[in-house]
């Protein structure tokens, strides 16, 4: 795939929009986190905030080009997939979502929030080069820990107010897309062998 390139005010502008994701993520996650603090659960706050994570990343990575500094392949690498299965995921996952209770403005900010993050991961994508295959082995770990986490200890606001079947439908979409994501990430560095 070839590198697509932006130009410096392009990537200024997607970074102050990352930061700007940053804090909204980040305020977004203040009743999860107290929640989960108030429960002495704080040992698995690190698995909740997905979306500032992803924003966080990503505004990495973009300061790293806009500043023409070569980015480490496995920042490229886990910020795309984060952003393709939390990014694109969480998009087609809230439109689903709203299908289920009905259109809501707020529903819709996390969708164009969210698929902004998918976009971007395609920018990403563009950048990666031959993985390491231990680099598959990491997402592999972080794949089970955060699924695992998301399961049982309701780590995600994607599972809560859901029918059972609806909460399969979700872990189905997830794992629809990890997959995609590992598939995109294979077949790319097969590209660079």
């Amino acid at each position: 795939m070839k590198i697509i390139n932006f130009n410096k005010n392009i990537l200024l502008l997607l970074i102050i929009l990352n930061i700007i994701g940053i804090f909204a993520a980040a305020y977004s996650y203040i009743y999860d986190v107290t929640l989960f603090l108030s429960s002495n659960k704080f040992y698995l706050i690190p698995l909740i905030p997905v979306s500032f994570i992803a924003y966080f990343l990503t505004s990495i990575c973009l300061i790293y080009v806009y500043r023409n500094k070569i980015v480490p392949q496995f920042l490229f690498v886990i910020t795309f997939y984060v952003d393709f299965v939390y990014g694109l995921g969480a998009g087609v996952f809230y439109i689903i979502y709203m299908n289920f209770i009905g259109f809501s403005l707020f529903y819709l900010w996390y969708v164009i929030a969210h698929l902004f993050l998918g976009v971007i991961s395609i920018y990403l994508l563009s950048h990666i080069k031959k993985i390491n295959p231990y680099y598959y082995f990491v997402l592999f770990l972080i794949i089970l820990i955060k699924d695992y986490s998301d399961i049982y200890f309701n780590t995600t606001s994607y599972l809560t107010n859901l029918s059972f079947y609806q909460e399969i439908e979700v872990i189905i979409l997830i794992v629809l897309f990890q997959l995609t994501a590992l598939f995109i990430l294979y077949k790319t560095s097969r590209k660079h062998l």
